[in-house]
């Protein structure tokens, strides 16, 4: 089986979709919001073993110093994971080590990585990949909404009562507006910390969000207004297929004792269980996402190099990330973990072919 790059005008969306493993990260409006933001070059691919179309592949070539590196999700895409869909039935061993020779053949690149919620550890390294963990939180929506409304804890439920009697109440949709509360309130907060806000949250990428997402229905804006009409939080969570993501949220600091949060992710989690989700991805581990009936998720991040020191300057790229992390939310991306390795044996080439790659 290989990898047949193709243009975006001949890319099978339909036949992508027709597929099961597909998520929010593979819909035109995503994709289009999100490698806004790079100045990457898109890669489409098929792929393809003896005349049959076994999956497809969505990713970005960047220069970084001169070098030519192939990653899904694309470098500043500000996405969690993208990766690959495929067929029923289709190996994910093969499809990686099929992905391998597309990255350092027909696209000529140095270093690959892959982020896919539907590989495992085990996978990545029987492909030669190092696998790193990034820890997800992540709130099972399957079930009923008596089953959702069971995995909050009593203190959000009573913080959720707490804010209705206060006379706050949700609502959904209406665009208008949205990018200047919400940018306007996620700066507060990261001035209240002695912060500067992430490009992320700037009114212009928010309004771009909208303006890519929303028309499709896979966008959710929520707002948490006051009795008085004042809106006091906001969240945009994105959603397709089974999966939601929560993209972000703010609220006005002098509200905070009226509880709005409570009262906002609440309705987020049973307004996309009843939209037929059943995971929301909360993004990164964070104590306080525990409340909401989140538990700890390993997402795989795979990455491979044709050279030693390029795995080692990926490590120092990785750490002074982390460090900008905790500078901004007082949390990482879970620290340098120790590559995961397999047990002996198994499917697929390992990583002596990096030699000869």
């Amino acid at each position: 089986m290989n990898f047949r790059r193709v243009d975006a005008s001949q890319f099978d969306w339909e036949g992508m979709w027709r597929l099961r493993g597909w998520a929010f990260a593979h819909t035109r409006g995503w994709l289009e919001f999100a490698s806004g933001a790079s100045n990457g070059e898109p890669v489409y691919a098929v792929l393809e073993a003896e005349g049959r179309v076994l999956g497809y592949f969505i990713g970005s070539i960047v220069r970084r110093f001169g070098l030519r590196l192939l990653a899904s999700p694309g470098l500043g895409w500000t996405t969690p994971y993208v990766g690959l869909v495929l067929a029923p039935g289709c190996s994910r061993v093969q499809a990686l080590n099929a992905l391998v020779d597309f990255a350092f053949g027909t696209c000529d690149c140095v270093h690959i990585e892959v982020v896919d919620p539907a590989f495992t550890a085990e996978d990545g390294a029987r492909s030669g990949f190092e696998v790193s963990p990034e820890l997800h939180h992540v709130t099972d929506l399957s079930g009923t909404p008596q089953d959702l409304e069971r995995r909050l804890s009593k203190s959000v439920r009573r913080y959720g009562r707490h804010a209705l009697r206060y006379g706050l109440w949700v609502e959904e949709g209406r665009p208008e507006g949205f990018p200047e509360e919400f940018s306007q309130q996620a700066e507060e907060v990261f001035t209240r910390q002695g912060l500067r806000p992430p490009p992320t949250y700037s009114r212009d990428n928010v309004r771009r969000l909208i303006d890519t997402c929303y028309a499709s229905g896979d966008l959710l804006l929520l707002r948490v207004r006051g009795p008085d009409g004042a809106c006091l939080a906001t969240a945009a969570s994105i959603g397709a297929n089974h999966l939601a993501y929560g993209w972000g949220t703010a609220s006005r600091t002098d509200a905070w004792h009226l509880r709005p949060n409570e009262l906002l992710f609440t309705h987020e989690l049973k307004a996309w269980q009843a939209r037929g989700a059943k995971e929301f991805d909360w993004g990164p581990v964070w104590s306080y996402k525990v409340k909401y009936g989140a538990e700890e998720v390993p997402r795989w991040r795979l990455h491979r190099s044709r050279a030693h020191w390029l795995r080692i300057g990926r490590e120092l790229a990785r750490t002074a990330r982390d460090m900008r992390l905790e500078r901004l939310f007082g949390v990482g991306a879970q620290g340098p973990a120790a590559p995961w390795r397999p047990p002996s044996g198994g499917e697929g080439r390992g990583p002596e072919r990096e030699a000869g790659a």
